[in-house]
C-alpha cells in the first residue's frame, strides 16, 4: 500500500515503539498512541500493524485492541 509521507512516518514511529515491548508483555493500539502523543489515532495504530506483516522485525502480536 501506498500512504503519505507524514503517514508512513507515524508507522515508522508505530513500528518503533511495538519493538520495544518486552516478551511476555502486551500493550494497546491506544496507549502507543498516547505515547506517540496522538491520543485519538488509535485506529491508525491498527491499521499500522495490520500493515506490520511487511516488517517481521516488529512483534505486532504484542499490540492488541484493548488492555
Amino acid at each position: 500500500m501506498n500512504y503519505a509521507p507524514e503517514t508512513e512516518n507515524f508507522f515508522k514511529k508505530v513500528y518503533a515503539v511495538a519493538a520495544l515491548i518486552p516478551y511476555g508483555r502486551v500493550t494497546s493500539y491506544g496507549a502507543i498512541a498516547k505515547y506517540l502523543g496522538a491520543a485519538r489515532s488509535s485506529r491508525m495504530v491498527g491499521w499500522a500493524m495490520n500493515g506490520a506483516s511487511n516488517h517481521p522485525e516488529v512483534p505486532a502480536h504484542r499490540v492488541v485492541n484493548r488492555v
